[in-house]
């Protein structure tokens, strides 16, 4: 029968313990999985909606923020999301051919171009926008002011701490247990796809 201490804890901090027990964090970790697969599904679904790639889907909407701004550049996207330059111009690209964005000149730097809607991208947000605002009011209408400002703190940190803690679990792992076969999306923020691609 194996003893009731059998599980190794997954954590030190006292902050993270309750009666020296882990099993609180642990089923952080749990939802936070199960978030992250729901906030995935939900994205895929508005993807398909309007007949594009999830990665393609956050494009859309970073250009559509900045839209009436006049643009935004192919860098400031891929800032704002965390992906490589290289990638968000590839995504983009096959998005001014079907239509959806297009492409002006910078007057700010005439070696960049800056990206905006087209009349039919225009429509396609507008399409799916009563829908998006229904899912998100639904999924984090419960929180107060206070909470939001809390929770987008506390999300911004775990983001600016992931790629440590991949290269501390690299580093951490002997090498016979690393797999070396690309297993990364292609839409893999790209301060995690700089960690985890690192010998």
């Amino acid at each position: 029968m194996p003893r009731a201490s059998f599980l190794p804890l997954s954590v030190s901090r006292t902050s993270l313990l309750s009666n020296r027990s882990d099993a609180g964090f642990r089923g952080l970790l749990y939802d936070l999985f199960a978030l992250t697969a729901i906030l995935e599904t939900a994205r895929k679904e508005f993807a398909v909606k309007i007949d594009v790639a999830p990665s393609q889907y956050s494009m859309i909407r970073v250009v559509a923020e900045r839209h009436r701004h006049g643009g935004i550049t192919v860098s400031e996207v891929a800032r704002t999301l965390q992906l490589h330059n290289s990638f968000v111009v590839l995504q983009t690209g096959l998005l001014v051919k079907k239509g959806i964005l297009m492409r002006t000149p910078n007057p700010r730097d005439k070696r960049s171009v800056l990206l905006r809607l087209s009349r039919k991208g225009e429509q396609l947000v507008a399409t799916i926008a009563p829908t998006t605002v229904l899912v998100n009011d639904l999924f984090f209408g419960w929180m107060n002011k206070e909470d939001f400002k809390h929770f987008s703190a506390i999300i911004a940190e775990l983001v600016e701490r992931g790629p440590a803690a991949l290269d501390t679990l690299r580093s951490a792992l002997p090498a016979s247990t690393r797999r070396r076969r690309n297993i990364k999306d292609a839409a893999t923020p790209k301060r995690l796809v700089n960690s985890i691609a690192q010998p």
